[in-house]
């Protein structure tokens, strides 16, 4: 009985890689011009832009108050601050997780 799986019928691994890390480039780059917009548009500070730019970029999938402040180097007050107003503007979406904790993420589509 002949295999019905022919060595051309599978993609090469490292070509769908190479694909996906491109498009994800593409992703970023796409999120962090909307996020220059964003920034001038809502006047965000400093902090706020940078720690965007850490989730857009895919150095952190979601925040906390403390991983905020260790980003901006800013206190959890200022940290609870600025993740407040940017879920007010509609920038990151906010999750409750039993007792106190609230996790942050960015509201895609960006």
């Amino acid at each position: 009985m002949a295999s019905s799986h022919l060595a051309g019928e599978y993609p090469n691994p490292a070509a769908v890689r190479a694909t996906i890390e491109r498009l994800t480039l593409e992703s970023a780059l796409r999120d962090l011009e909307r996020l220059k917009e964003l920034a001038a548009e809502h006047g965000l500070n400093r902090r706020q832009h940078t720690v965007l730019t850490f989730l857009v970029g895919g150095w952190v999938a979601v925040l906390t108050t403390v991983i905020y402040s260790r980003i901006a180097k800013c206190s959890r007050r200022t940290a609870a601050r600025d993740l407040n107003q940017l879920v007010e503007l509609g920038i990151m979406t906010p999750r409750r997780w039993t007792g106190r904790r609230i996790t942050y993420s960015i509201k895609r589509p960006l």
